[in-house]
């Protein structure tokens, strides 16, 4: 849900600085008022991304290169089988063919740590 509310803000705020930018050039053909309700719905969505992403972090966890903390998102993908999951949700084993993964990458800085460095790393 998270990724759609931020790809869903993406559209609405190039709708609406088109919407905007038609309201200033033909205000009788486009009302401005689009343009505004557009803006709102893209503040909502990214509002709740934000928010989602602050609620879901994995404080327990940090990258060994970088520090970053990841959140809770279906973001890794199984060498063996293909299926996307969440990592430390199931400590490196694969939901769907049980493939035990000795490394997690880092979505931040793209760099492979082991598993228990990621662990050990923890504040």
């Amino acid at each position: 849900m998270y990724l759609t509310a931020v790809k869903f803000s993406r559209v609405l705020l190039w709708a609406a600085v088109c919407a905007g930018f038609l309201a200033f050039l033909w205000p009788r053909v486009v009302p401005l008022w689009l343009a505004v309700s557009l803006a709102g719905g893209c503040a909502v969505c990214w509002f709740y991304a934000v928010n989602h992403l602050r609620s879901t972090r994995r404080h327990e966890y940090r990258c060994p290169v970088c520090g970053w903390v990841p959140f809770v998102i279906r973001a890794w993908k199984c060498k063996q089988c293909g299926q996307v999951w969440d990592s430390f949700e199931t400590a490196g084993a694969c939901p769907r063919c049980g493939h035990e993964h000795e490394e997690t990458a880092c979505l931040r800085c793209k760099r492979i740590s082991p598993n228990r460095d990621w662990r050990s790393a923890a504040v």
